[in-house]
């Protein structure tokens, strides 16, 4: 009797460029999009870690939101958004420019996380950080305790959002751009491109690696860095 042959799972390309990203810091991923003419594509420097030695790393799940309206019925999409969730996703959620509250608390972060969620980035205010930062990290500008209850609710997600960036100009961040926070703060790579960053980002480490220790040994700044063209693999893809 023949065997039944067992069908091969496919490796998934995403799941293993974000375990490439995973090993890579912000600062080497923002200086290949740099060379390669993509120079706005870190979020703005107020969006931190909410607790020191948080780091994310994986495809975008773009969440919208927007202030409430009370002469509009109360949403519930907010609840197909954990629905929805991508294992490994980060979920990276424009607050519409709202200020009045937090957008999440302990709950809405704890379903997030049981969904399979790999960490958080916001432009808006988060509450409860001493219990999520023990199991999700999240990257958002301010704090407070009021609840997003009534006053802010999500209103689109699976669609491009516009985050705040370092620049005058906004980050464009579309489903499945991979997202790389740590200290230094958040960078999004455009998924097309994905794979040239990281193949580049791994020819810049050891670069930079031997600029450093030429300097360290006491060699000048200055022809340590002419003695490593630590760029020159990297190939401009915006004029």
């Amino acid at each position: 009797m023949a065997r039944r042959k067992t069908a091969r799972k496919r490796p998934d390309p995403t799941a293993a460029l974000v375990r490439r990203l995973q090993k890579h810091a912000s600062e080497t991923i923002s200086d290949v999009l740099d060379v390669m003419g993509l120079p706005e594509q870190v979020l703005a420097a107020s969006i931190r870690p909410i607790a020191p030695g948080l780091r994310l790393a994986g495809p975008a799940f773009c969440v919208r939101g927007q202030a409430v309206d009370p002469n509009q019925p109360p949403a519930t999409i907010q609840y197909q958004v954990d629905r929805h969730l991508t294992q490994g996703c980060v979920v990276v959620m424009a607050s519409g420019g709202h200020t009045a509250s937090a957008l999440i608390g302990g709950n809405i972060a704890a379903s997030y996380r049981k969904r399979g969620c790999a960490g958080v980035v916001l432009d808006g205010a988060v509450r409860d950080p001493q219990d999520i930062r023990s199991f999700l990290p999240v990257f958002a500008p301010p704090l407070s305790p009021r609840r997003p209850g009534g006053r802010w609710t999500v209103v689109a997600y699976g669609e491009p959002v516009a985050m705040p960036g370092q620049g005058d100009s906004k980050v464009i961040v579309h489903p499945g751009d991979l997202i790389l926070g740590d200290a230094s703060g958040v960078v999004v790579i455009p998924q097309a491109i994905a794979a040239a960053v990281l193949d580049a980002a791994d020819r810049l480490v050891p670069l930079e690696k031997k600029v450093l220790a030429d300097i360290k040994r006491g060699r000048d700044r200055e022809q340590a860095l002419k003695a490593h063209n630590r760029y020159g693999h990297i190939k401009r893809i915006v004029p």
